[in-house]
């Protein structure tokens, strides 16, 4: 049987800057569901964007040990092709039955 998991953003809004450079920042609550159970998630991160080049995103606080995605732009015909990475560690240890773990989550 094949693992799933599916993730609802219940939430997400532009937050103002925290100081005068103006840095972006935003703020996300979600749903993750597992096969025997689910995770409310909250997170906020500082967004940096490099014009029609690449969208970075970095943990400012949050229920993550750390959590980083890149998203890289780039011309492709007449569109615009975006690959993306991701590193997150999720701060609540998982459940299942009586075995208890953590959960990390590489490149996507």
């Amino acid at each position: 049987m094949p693992w799933r998991s599916s993730s609802s953003l219940t939430g997400s809004r532009v937050l103002p800057p925290r100081d005068r450079q103006g840095g972006k920042r935003i703020h996300q609550v979600g749903c993750k569901n597992f096969i025997l159970f689910s995770a409310w998630v909250e997170i906020y991160l500082q967004v940096t964007e490099i014009p029609s080049r690449q969208i970075q995103f970095r943990l400012e606080s949050g229920t993550f040990e750390n959590f980083s995605a890149d998203l890289d732009l780039e011309d492709y015909n007449d569109g615009t092709l975006i690959s993306y990475s991701v590193e997150a560690t999720p701060s609540f240890p998982i459940s299942f039955g009586l075995y208890s773990t953590g959960y990390s989550v590489g490149n996507a």
